[in-house]
């Protein structure tokens, strides 16, 4: 009997899609940011390896992956702030993301496990595209002159 939440098929797929934030990741470091930019898909990447390669559901990797993601986006929401494609990322992330996220529970708790992962997927694929929208701009440093967070952080 496997404890894995899906079929070996579906979560193969996800952890095919989990892919996307190394490329994110990959273009950061190519672009020259700083780690502190870079570090949010690098991570991310990192916990859904973890987790996609066998998902357990409620098991320690699950919520790692979570909490991770959660608080990265946090992060992130902070970090790219004032970046020069704020506002599309923030759109990818705070539209296409939930929608898709809901949507994949939605499938999940009814056990159609081809349009749950789809959704996923999606999920992974839209905080990814915000992450190649937002890095194809100029992102403020943080203890810059006129940086809305250098008298926060820099002094």
């Amino acid at each position: 009997m496997s404890l894995t939440s899906l079929p070996y098929k579906y979560y193969r797929f996800l952890w095919l899609s989990s892919w996307t934030s190394f490329a994110a990741t990959t273009y950061g470091v190519y672009l020259g940011y700083p780690y502190d930019v870079y570090m949010v898909p690098c991570n991310i990447f990192v916990t859904s390896m973890i987790y996609w390669s066998y998902p357990v559901t409620y098991s320690w990797r699950y919520y790692l992956d979570v909490y991770l993601v959660n608080t990265h986006l946090i992060y992130a929401l902070y970090r790219f702030y004032n970046s020069e494609y704020m506002v599309p990322c923030y759109c990818v992330w705070l539209l296409g993301s939930p929608i898709f996220y809901i949507l994949s529970l939605y499938y999940y708790e009814r056990k159609k496990y081809s349009e749950f992962v789809l959704c996923h997927a999606l999920v992974h694929c839209c905080g990814n595209l915000g992450n190649f929208i937002v890095f194809s701009g100029k992102i403020e440093d943080l203890c810059a002159p006129n940086s809305w967070t250098q008298k926060l952080l820099c002094n």
